[in-house]
């Protein structure tokens, strides 16, 4: 019986709802995900038992107040152990993860997915995420555990053998939704799931949304999101290089032109880029500085939506600063590197100011800054628009997550 329909029955046991994801690595997208899907759990299931099956569970722990375990069993520190996985090719960990996953979903009644570009296997091994998400939810089937992808993110995976667990992880699911078409299109397009699996937006659009505060007398104030970014294959150094040098060469352009920058990020890793532009800066117009407010590392995205309220346009590279500037109604212009920002621009009403990070046209982003900054009142009001849109769409979702997994009516 499922979860919800025990509960309907009267059962006077707690749910026990477990949330599983890359939580606790530093990116501020995927702890927004989690967040804004644990504000709907406790708001319909407050006498729920939560946990969240993450990569750093003391982290998650002190940042959601969620009970939390480890993706992977401890690692033994037994010298036997050790010498077992180099000569059994790692089979014995494998093992022992397999069953601490099997232990620990065998207590749930529901698993959730939230967010997150969980079906893609950028910078993993077959053996890295691929495989963690599907021990996971396999070891939740088996427990009879009822799973849901809520919201993801999907595609590219460049790995047979990933490709192959993670179709295998999504069969599981009773319910899977897609943030984006690009997403649902991938899925479909490699038989995961059905044609019928819903698009619902990001479930950072259901956060909170800060006030925009008044700085009608500042000069015009670009945020510039910056990414520690290698790419997603060939030659990370390089490609890094390039990035940074193309975009200190734009921010030597704003500051000349009298604007002033602040500098935002998605990632802790991010704040090493900020580091190496800020340098960069110092060396080219160090009698500009003044025009770049004190860099602020985020500690959450609530933070980096403040910040993107604080400003009259933005300029970003990660997918969740794109969201953030949209969610508090700041026109954005995206170096993207997947098709999943573009698609968001799409939407938005703003697909002709986006470029590929990778060697990105700077006489081109220089040309739409100049665009936006002229037609930004409109566009951010076509922006709030939507985004209110968005966090109707993603209550809708709710409701069907509360009826169909938690057997509650919706609040």
């Amino acid at each position: 019986m499922s979860a919800g329909a025990a509960n309907r029955r009267g059962d006077a046991r707690p749910l026990r709802i477990g949330l599983f994801g890359q939580f606790g690595i530093g990116n501020l997208g995927n702890e927004g995900s989690l967040e804004a899907l644990l504000r709907f759990v406790r708001a319909q299931a407050p006498d729920a038992d939560l946990v969240c099956i993450c990569s750093d569970p003391s982290f998650v722990e002190g940042a959601h107040g969620v009970a939390a375990v480890p993706i992977r069993a401890p690692k033994s520190a037994g010298a036997l152990m050790r010498l077992a996985d180099r000569v059994l090719l790692g089979m014995p960990s494998r093992f022992s993860n397999l069953a601490h996953a099997v232990t620990h979903a065998s207590r749930l009644d529901v698993l959730f997915v939230p967010g997150t570009g969980v079906f893609d296997d950028f910078g993993a091994t077959s053996f890295g995420q691929p495989y963690d998400m599907w021990r996971w939810c396999r070891a939740a089937r088996i427990g009879g555990a009822r799973l849901a992808f809520v919201s993801v993110g999907a595609g590219p995976i460049s790995r047979w053998l990933s490709r192959v667990l993670m179709k295998s992880a999504a069969a599981t699911a009773g319910y899977r939704s897609y943030r984006d078409i690009p997403s649902k299109a991938f899925a479909n397009s490699i038989h995961m799931g059905v044609p019928q699996d819903p698009v619902f937006p990001d479930l950072v659009f259901s956060l909170p949304v800060p006030e925009r505060p008044r700085h009608d007398d500042k000069a015009l104030t670009v945020a510039l999101g910056v990414m520690a970014y290698y790419g997603w294959s060939g030659d990370g150094p390089a490609i890094y290089e390039r990035y940074i040098a193309a975009l200190s060469a734009y921010a030597v352009w704003l500051l000349n032109s009298g604007r002033r920058i602040k500098l935002v990020i998605g990632k802790d890793k991010d704040a090493d880029a900020v580091a190496d532009l800020l340098k960069r800066l110092e060396a080219a117009v160090p009698q500009l500085l003044s025009q770049v407010d004190p860099f602020e590392p985020a500690a959450n995205l609530h933070d980096v939506m403040a910040q993107m309220a604080a400003c009259d346009i933005a300029v970003a590279t990660r997918f969740h600063n794109v969201v953030c500037a949209l969610n508090v109604g700041t026109p954005v212009i995206s170096l993207g590197y997947a098709e999943k920002n573009q698609a968001l621009l799409e939407q938005m009403g703003l697909g002709a100011y986006g470029q590929d990070v990778e060697g990105f046209d700077l006489e081109l982003l220089k040309a739409h800054t100049e665009q936006v900054i002229a037609d930004r009142d409109r566009l951010a009001a076509a922006i709030r628009l939507k985004a209110a849109d968005y966090a109707v769409q993603l209550a809708q979702q709710e409701r069907i997550l509360a009826e169909e997994f938690l057997g509650t009516a919706p609040q």
